[in-house]
């Protein structure tokens, strides 16, 4: 992109594709766990897919590959520099099956308890190279699903560190006082990804 005046003007575009060179959809992957697609005036339902993306912030590495974070799931995926699907790393115990591209059930469990619809929502690559931080859009719902709602006061969550071949580096709280909604994952890559 660059901008020009009061505009902006695309200069390239890199679709995400499957391991075969598919593009993928933005559609939801699994059913009551995500949420429904529709068509766009929301009076048809739109069938699922496991190779949907809601894409939320990337990062581009000095190689050239790029991270990217997905509200579903949530997710964190490796993308070559061409665009394809390298790798998606979802939460431990999440079966999300029928993709066209490796998924790794690796990232911290505790991310499964995300509200539908507000998983990752941006991605930062530190200086070194090696860590992701990956910010979860609002509170998780934790102990349970009518606190993780209701409770509007401050109060710890646990959140998990872990590297991108799921080695978990440890679990850590993080106190978020009333009318903060963000977490902060911290993910340790074992090498510099540039």
């Amino acid at each position: 992109m660059r901008v020009v005046g009061s505009t902006i003007k695309v200069l390239d575009a890199l679709p995400i594709t499957t391991a075969h060179g598919a593009p993928v959809t933005g559609l939801s992957n699994i059913d009551g766990y995500d949420e429904t697609p529709y068509t766009w005036d929301a009076q048809t339902k739109l069938p699922l897919n496991p190779n949907g993306l809601d894409t939320e912030g990337l990062v581009r590495t000095r190689s050239g590959e790029f991270w990217l974070v997905a509200e579903y799931s949530p997710s964190l995926l490796r993308i070559s520099a061409r665009g394809k699907v390298l790798a998606r790393y979802v939460p431990a115990g999440l079966q999300l099956t029928g993709t066209a591209y490796p998924v790794i059930a690796s990232l911290p469990a505790i991310l499964t308890n995300r509200k539908i619809n507000r998983g990752f929502e941006g991605i930062a690559l530190a200086p070194d190279g090696r860590t992701l931080y990956l910010p979860v859009q609002s509170l998780l719902l934790v102990p349970d699903k009518v606190e993780g709602v209701a409770v509007l006061g401050p109060r710890t969550v646990a959140v998990a560190v872990a590297n991108a071949n799921g080695l978990g580096l440890g679990t850590f709280g993080q106190l978020i006082d009333s009318g903060v909604e963000s977490r902060i994952l911290l993910l340790h890559l074992n090498r510099p990804l540039s």
